[in-house]
């Protein structure tokens, strides 16, 4: 399972990805008409995969200060485990908001099947590429 060609085309002068672009812009214009019970559903699951997102960079922060430590950084940070720690600890705290039994919990079983959808679609899109 390949992602069209198409869409990885660049433009001639800028060397952006302009047809993925234009895609996406039109998905969002089309988005509103989609109504706010499914935008809602979309953007939660969505918020939550970003929080996925911020536990593993942090976990790539300090995984890579601990098997490479004189990898070169152009960006120098005093007491970067520590900061790392309290960023992948941060990260998980709002993971922990979308479970169930706080506030914020997706609601079963629209928003995890849509985690779970996207899940699944990233697994094969990995797994054939």
């Amino acid at each position: 399972m390949r992602l069209p060609a198409w869409l990885g085309r660049l433009h001639p002068k800028y060397r952006t990805p302009a047809n993925a672009i234009l895609l996406i812009g039109l998905l969002s214009a089309a988005a509103p008409l989609f109504g706010r019970v499914l935008l809602v559903w979309i953007v939660d699951a969505g918020s939550f995969a970003v929080v996925i997102a911020y536990i593993l960079v942090a976990a790539s922060f300090l995984l890579l200060r601990k098997n490479q430590p004189d990898m070169e950084r152009p960006f120098r940070l005093r007491r970067g485990r520590l900061i790392g720690w309290l960023a992948l600890l941060g990260s998980i705290g709002l993971l922990v908001l979308y479970l169930p039994g706080s506030p914020s919990a997706l609601a079963w079983p629209i928003e995890w099947g849509l985690v779970l959808f996207w899940f699944v679609l990233g697994g094969l899109f990995y797994r054939f590429s």
